[in-house]
């Protein structure tokens, strides 16, 4: 790509030869240096010429993959420090999920690729003058708005790339691209070109964690079951026969109270459950909004009847004799019903799930622990959550208090596919404790 008119090149002030072909020196000498334990072997050349250097580097389908992972988080930082300026910063454990997910979508992208090699090359020029140099019009450039916008003595670069095609395609360049960053030194123009050319590997998608081992859970239960039994027994052989009568007396009395308590529950469960499920049918089958909100007002109720009949609430000294996980915070009891403690209210729509700060029932009994649970969840994210980003926002508070529940509010809004609103109420509903107040 050389020769053009001779008569517009006498008007051009190029750089020395020399000055390209330094460049190119040092660039050679300080790409060798890198690819001392690189993780994969780098095809690199720069060859200068009278007024522009040229270079070329290819690699593996691993190697557009890395390239690939670059560019999208990238983009995800670049929205984290938006959130930043904006006084919202993402919690560091939403963007560890979010890094994840970057590395999936990326591994899962290049699965049906071939194993092509990747190419890239590249033209660097040093803008002398406002007239441009011959030579770029042959790339087939709209040069005239382009090239005035570049800065004077700064360097910039022209490149095109190949990436790796599908499975049965044939690879094509992309077409020449007058890049916008520019730079006043050579020694910035290199760093930013040897990062490019020896990119991070792209990371490996996380193992799931190994499932827990069966036999050694079935050993563990038996275990626990022999010793229970070895103490109840010598309980039952010492214990004065008077008060063992009056305690198991009594025992019977609280087990056929809590039989009671659970019968009405699994009553109350099976409406709540059909009522849902209509619920999900109205969603689905666009039902009008007055049709929907009575059957949510009917929700509601139920909620508060379950609410007073969960032993879980009752205020039972030590739920041993219930089943799932007592409330970690203390119920109140208003106007005869039951009003747990709750952390926060989510809202699932279909961008996500919207978290926002709740007052609670205001009991202050509860004033340290509940600020410190709220303290494990960090700062409340203001863009909703994908359920990746929610799971990780609830994880710290769910390793916290691994012996109890914690209450949120649930509201709904119901625009959007039903699938993908249930998706987003399951990821609330199977961490937290399910409170919805009437008028709020």
């Amino acid at each position: 790509m050389g020769g053009g008119n001779s008569n517009n090149d006498a008007r051009v002030s190029t750089p020395r030869r020399e000055h390209f072909d330094a460049l190119a020196q040092a660039l050679r000498a300080d790409a060798q240096a890198r690819a001392s334990g690189y993780w994969e072997e780098r095809d690199f050349h720069a060859a200068a010429h009278d007024g522009f250097l040229a270079l070329s580097w290819s690699g593996s389908r691993e190697y557009a993959k890395a390239h690939a992972f670059q560019a999208a988080w990238k983009k995800e930082k670049s929205s984290f420090e938006a959130c930043r300026a904006r006084k919202s910063p993402v919690p560091p454990n939403v963007q560890d999920a979010r890094k994840i997910e970057t590395i999936k979508k990326v591994q899962q992208s290049y699965k049906h690729k071939s194993k092509g090699a990747f190419a890239q090359e590249a033209y660097i020029f040093q803008k002398e003058s406002e007239i441009a140099p011959n030579i770029l019009y042959q790339f087939g450039l709209d040069l005239r708005g382009d090239y005035g916008a570049l800065p004077l003595h700064h360097y910039f670069r022209l490149s095109r790339r190949q990436s790796v095609p599908d499975v049965g395609e044939a690879p094509i360049f992309s077409r020449w691209t007058l890049e916008k960053k520019t730079y006043h030194s050579g020694k910035a123009l290199m760093s930013d070109l040897l990062d490019e050319i020896y990119v991070d590997e792209c990371p490996k998608e996380p193992r799931p964690p190994d499932p827990p081992c069966f036999w050694c859970i079935v050993a563990a239960v038996l275990a626990a079951l022999v010793l229970a039994f070895a103490v109840v027994w010598a309980y039952l052989e010492y214990w004065p026969l008077g008060e063992r009568s009056s305690l198991e007396s009594r025992l019977g009395e609280v087990q056929t109270e809590v039989a009671g308590i659970q019968s009405q529950l699994s009553g109350i469960d099976a409406q709540y459950a059909e009522l849902q499920r209509q619920l999900d049918e109205l969603i689905a089958t666009s039902a009008t909004r007055d049709q929907i909100e009575a059957l949510r007002t009917q929700l509601d109720t139920i909620d508060l009847r379950r609410a007073d009949q969960d032993p879980a609430t009752m205020g039972l000294a030590d739920n041993q004799a219930i089943p799932g996980r007592p409330a970690c915070l203390a119920i109140k009891t208003s106007d005869g019903r039951s009003v747990p403690d709750y952390l926060f209210a989510a809202t699932v729509s279909p961008e996500g799930i919207r978290i926002e700060p709740h007052a609670g029932n205001g009991l202050a009994v509860n004033a340290a622990t509940r600020e410190a649970a709220i303290g494990q969840l960090g700062e409340f994210p203001r863009l909703p959550l994908s359920v990746a980003e929610f799971t990780a926002f609830a994880q710290p508070l769910l390793e916290a208090a691994p012996d109890c529940a914690h209450y949120v509010v649930l509201r709904e809004d119901l625009r959007g596919p039903a699938d993908r609103y249930a998706e987003f109420r399951q990821a609330v509903e199977s961490r937290f404790y399910i409170y919805r107040p009437l008028g709020g």
